[in-house]
């Protein structure tokens, strides 16, 4: 209940962040999941969603508008290319930065790796460039056996995150992105008119028919909850971009 009602703290938080500031949001995601089925934010879920036009706003200006809360930490997850993450003392905020043309609005993503060595590239540079402590890095995976690889492949990672210098990080960052294909969500144009709804007791933009909208990326079960979701293995609208 204490978290929930944190949670629910965030997110009235971004919602007037956004208000006062005009920018022209709907919430979007889990987030609109969970709002539109069950009047709540998803318990299971580690973030708060929100999407913004990327030719209406820029990285730059949202992030200039958050930094002025201290609430909002910047979070760098960089195989996340087309949004802005925010620590809070709940949720992780993100906001997603949605590209639109005559038929469709879509987003872009990086696909998660799927063979081991890949997988071990992607963790390694993950927390050598990412502020990312032991315990997280540790915890970001299931499975004691996969802990315990991670666990030793941290030995030599430690001293690299502290000796290597900054340019060189973001040669390596852009290594990893040459060796990854990017995925997304994508949306008829159509869908992407927006109207507002009561959510505690604050009026939230979302997408005129959510219900549709919902079905498009979970399916027609969306009404039943899924708390094992994997976003780029099940989601019915991903939009692979190379």
């Amino acid at each position: 209940m204490i978290e929930t009602d944190r949670s629910n703290v965030i997110f009235k938080e971004v919602v007037r962040i956004l208000t006062e500031n005009n920018i022209n949001y709907w919430v979007c995601h889990g987030t609109l999941l969970g709002i539109i089925r069950d009047d709540e934010l998803l318990p299971w879920d580690h973030d708060i969603d929100f999407a913004i036009w990327n030719d209406e706003y820029t990285k730059e200006e949202i992030l200039k508008i958050f930094e002025k809360d201290d609430r909002f930490k910047q979070e760098n997850v960089p195989e996340e290319v087309d949004s802005l993450h925010f620590s809070t003392s709940s949720k992780r905020v993100d906001i997603n930065f949605y590209t639109k043309d005559s038929e469709k609005a879509y987003i872009k993503w990086v696909a998660i790796p799927e063979t081991f060595l890949l997988k071990g590239y992607y963790f390694a540079v993950n927390y050598i460039v990412n502020d990312m402590s032991i315990s997280e890095a540790i915890e970001s995976s299931n499975g004691k056996k996969i802990q315990l690889v991670k666990s030793l492949l941290l030995i030599p990672l430690i001293f690299l995150k502290v000796t290597m210098p900054h340019f060189l990080k973001v040669k390596l960052h852009q290594s990893l992105f040459k060796k990854l294909k990017s995925v997304g969500y994508s949306f008829p144009i159509s869908l992407m008119e927006c109207k507002k709804v009561k959510f505690l007791n604050l009026d939230i933009s979302v997408p005129y028919e959510p219900e549709k909208v919902l079905e498009h990326t979970y399916g027609e079960g969306w009404t039943t909850p899924n708390k094992n979701f994997v976003w780029y293995k099940e989601a019915c609208n991903l939009h692979h971009q190379g």
